[in-house]
């Protein structure tokens, strides 16, 4: 086990992905999260900060954006090192970290590819929020200014943490007790469980048990989707949970990025396992 890490890479920590984007000469590191949940502006939504009126400043310490911002934060704030007052907690990094550091730049672009919609970075122009769009190249600077505050966009803060206080082993940062299994045992869980079948078959019994147990949750709604011209689809299911962080939408947005998970082996994971708007997804063949 060691405490170096390594600019650049993809590490697991408490629950969620991120990359190492910036380090100091005092064991600090700054992780950008791939996505913790979504939804509209803080500035829009969190009371502290306009409570649905439209703000117009750089905004930090995103920690009770929702349910789980608030959990994640209560699980990593004794490794957290402290800065500064505008990167204290989880925060979002400023827009012009986009354009000059190059590291976080192309963290930001990936985690924007991967879920397949706009990451939330900052604000200008009073009514304008800053965004990484998902169409941009690991190379090009793809930052905008035209999105309203309301939208929902990709939640995802950053992180100043304090290596003395963590252990690194692979590609996995574990906070004081914890271990390996435990840490497994978090990856098996996802907010959306998929199989794809073929036309005309369903589900087996022994599929939905399958399915079920990989869940983050006891209860869930059934889903299906479907390309447009392969005769299969995706079939499972979704906690509550990542149905509203959707909004209850899932023709379009969700349905675009899993078929283009299907229609091409080369977008496919090595283990299933994909990420979209922060909710973790299993899809297995």
């Amino acid at each position: 086990m060691s405490k170096k890490i390594e600019l650049g890479k993809e590490y697991r920590f408490a629950g969620y992905d991120w990359i190492a984007v910036l380090c100091d000469n005092s064991n600090g590191v700054i992780l950008q999260s791939l996505g913790i949940t979504s939804g509209p502006w803080p500035g829009y939504k969190m009371e502290e900060y306009g409570n649905s009126q439209y703000y117009s400043s750089d905004i930090s310490s995103i920690n009770d954006y929702d349910e789980k911002t608030r959990k994640l934060y209560e699980r990593i704030k004794g490794v957290e090192k402290k800065y500064s007052a505008r990167e204290e907690g989880l925060y979002f990094p400023a827009g012009y970290v986009a354009g000059t550091n190059k590291v976080w730049r192309k963290a930001l672009v990936t985690l924007a590819e991967r879920a397949m919609d706009y990451v939330w970075l900052g604000v200008v122009r009073g009514k304008a929020a800053l965004y990484i769009s998902p169409c941009a190249g690991a190379k090009d600077y793809y930052l905008k200014s035209y999105c309203n505050q309301e939208k929902s966009c990709v939640i995802a803060p950053a992180f100043y943490l304090d290596l003395s206080k963590v252990t690194i082993k692979d590609n996995e940062i574990l906070i004081g007790n914890e271990n390996t299994a435990e840490t497994l045992e978090e990856l098996r869980k996802f907010g959306i469980v998929l199989k794809k079948k073929s036309f005309p078959w369903g589900l087996t019994k022994q599929d939905v048990a399958e399915l079920y147990d990989m869940l983050d949750g006891e209860e869930a709604f059934p889903l299906e989707l479907e390309p447009d011209f392969v005769e299969s689809s995706a079939m499972g299911f979704i906690t509550p949970e990542a149905a509203k962080a959707l909004e209850y939408e899932y023709q379009t947005g969700l349905r675009e990025f899993v078929v283009n998970i299907l229609d091409d082996m080369e977008n496919e994971s090595e283990d299933g396992t994909y990420e979209y708007k922060g909710i973790r997804i299993h899809l297995s063949r």
